[in-house]
């Protein structure tokens, strides 16, 4: 009978266990036999095969450790016949199934694919180049690239958590402290009204972690104060560059004029006891007319400076 050297084999001096490596021991049906190896020791008799790789010798190995190429003559006798008959029915008791059955009721085709439509019934379908292409594609990001994912939903596929997620899609919360305006009367989910009023530093702690006690320290121990911003303009933080030097982040700064001039020019008062009152200018008798300038009385005139405006509701985020 012809010998079985797949693989090699590891052993060790004073053991019986033979372990192989690529020898497929069981799938090749050996029941029995006697392994030699390549190298100065003994033979070894099989007292059994446990697995693909692993045999129990029925004498230890005297020579020395390691791992060496082999020849395993099987047994020639009525047990080794048994065991082959043995795997051979099983085989046989494998093919014959109604799954095997459904497909070798099918007849090949070039582009068809196979594919199972109720138990034990199978079908062909069409294996379109469309279908070819994705099933070639050698990674995910070439498999979206073949069903025309945008890049966006590649990257929102992509995202590791939910908060990623809500950034690729543009829907992450506000940072707590940004102040918005809003064409309401009262202030949305998530906002408070800007008027300045004493809140929890508890129950607002994300908004008090970002602003403090900047507009005002509320109690001093449970709660801080909000913006106030009910009436006013708001101007940006200098923060260095010159134009408005000296601010600090939140201070107030009231109503102010710039200085400035306007020139008049009109006609002299005659003075009493003057010889020519029909003389319009100079002379003596006359001297310059003095007054003051007022704006009272027009139609746009007030107790302050100001733009045209409309009024919103100034509120911030929690």
């Amino acid at each position: 009978m012809t010998a079985y050297a797949t693989g090699t084999i590891t052993l060790t001096n004073g053991s019986r266990a033979v372990t192989g490596d690529g020898t497929g021991w069981t799938t090749a049906l050996i029941a029995g036999g006697v392994i030699y190896p390549q190298a100065a020791g003994n033979p070894l008799p099989i007292a059994s095969v446990d697995s693909d790789t692993a045999i129990t010798a029925a004498t230890e190995w005297v020579g020395a450790s390691g791992t060496y190429a082999y020849a395993l003559q099987r047994q020639d006798d009525a047990n080794q016949v048994i065991a082959n008959a043995a795997a051979l029915a099983d085989y046989i008791r494998r093919l014959d199934n109604e799954t095997l059955s459904a497909l070798a009721g099918l007849t090949p085709a070039a582009d068809k694919l196979p594919y199972f439509n109720d138990a034990g019934s199978a079908a062909i379908t069409t294996l379109t180049s469309f279908a070819r292409s994705l099933l070639d594609d050698a990674n995910a990001s070439n498999a979206l690239a073949t069903l025309g994912v945008s890049t966006f939903a590649k990257t929102l596929l992509g995202d590791a958590d939910s908060s990623e997620a809500r950034q690729t899609l543009g829907t992450e919360p506000e940072t707590p402290g940004r102040v918005a305006f809003f064409a309401r009367s009262s202030a949305p989910t998530g906002w408070l009204k800007a008027n300045g009023a004493a809140v929890s530093r508890a129950i607002y702690s994300g908004l008090y972690s970002a602003i403090g006690t900047t507009f005002g320290a509320g109690d001093g121990a449970t709660t801080f104060n909000l913006p106030d911003l009910r009436g006013e303009f708001l101007r940006s933080l200098d923060d260095g560059r010159g134009v408005d030097s000296g601010r600090t982040l939140g201070s107030f700064q009231g109503s102010q004029m710039q200085s400035h001039t306007h020139n008049w020019s009109g006609p002299r008062r005659y003075l009493a006891g003057g010889a020519y009152p029909w003389v319009v200018d100079g002379g003596a008798n006359f001297a310059a007319e003095n007054g003051t300038t007022s704006a009272a009385g027009g139609a746009s005139n007030g107790s302050e400076n100001r733009p045209r405006n409309i009024a919103l509701l100034a509120c911030i985020k929690y």
